[in-house]
Parts: structure tokens; C-alpha cells; sequence
């Protein structure tokens, strides 16, 4: 969490200049570490430790809304995603296949239509400037 803080409070720093790979370099190192521990502990089976990572990765993508961050916007976007993908193949090893294949169908097609309204306002919009 210290290797967060630092990336993210350099580059407020006036005095001290620092790449800004170097500092998203430390950022991203510190969330590695963090959310690395968790996701090894959720691959040797304990569940708990799925439901941690993906707390983890909620609050990763909200603190990183409000610094602006895109490496922890990443960071935690993945940890969504790996916890996403390891609850899925947990509910199908547990021979709950048809609710697992019924998630990954909501989901998409609640993608889906997001996407399809969005392109209809869009080609409004820009139909709207000419």
C-alpha cells in the first residue's frame, strides 16, 4: 500500500521530478503485490479469499476514479475480471454449469444493448452537428 501512496503522491510533488513510468511503475509493483497475494491465495481454494479480491478490485476502481489514475484503474479492472473468471469456474466445478453459462449470457447481452444505445446516440448526435 506504501508503494501506492508514494507512486500516487509523486506526482503532486513540485521539488521532486520523477518519470511518470517510474511512478506508475511503483503503483502499479505496490498493487501487484496486494491483489498478487490475494489472487494466489484464491488459486490454492479458499474462497474467502475470492470475496477479498474482489473488494479489493472495487475499491481499487473507485479510489482511481477519483485520482485519476489509469494504472489503478487497470489494476483493479483486472482483479474484477480474475475474480469474475475464478468465481465462474468455481460455479462450474461445482456442476452448476447452466448457471454459470445463464451469467456469462446476462451479461453479455446486457453489454450488448449498453453498446447499441450508445452508438444510437452517438450517430444522432453527430447526425444533430451537421
Amino acid at each position: 500500500i506504501g508503494l501506492v501512496l508514494v507512486g500516487i503522491l509523486l506526482r503532486q510533488d513540485a521539488q521532486l521530478r520523477v518519470d511518470m513510468w517510474l511512478r506508475r511503475a511503483c503503483v502499479a509493483f505496490g498493487l501487484l503485490l496486494v491483489m498478487g497475494w490475494a489472487a494466489a491465495q484464491t488459486l490454492q481454494g479458499d474462497v474467502w479469499w475470492l470475496v477479498v479480491l474482489l473488494v479489493q478490485g472495487a475499491l481499487t476502481v473507485a479510489i482511481s476514479v477519483g485520482l485519476r489514475s489509469s494504472t489503478m484503474l487497470a489494476a483493479g479492472g483486472l482483479a474484477l475480471a480474475f475474480a469474475s473468471l475464478r468465481a465462474m469456474l468455481l460455479i462450474a466445478a461445482a456442476g452448476y454449469l447452466f448457471i454459470a453459462f445463464a451469467a456469462v449470457a446476462i451479461v453479455l447481452l446486457v453489454l450488448a444493448t449498453v453498446l447499441a444505445l450508445g452508438r444510437e446516440r452517438y450517430a444522432s448526435g453527430m447526425r444533430a452537428q451537421f
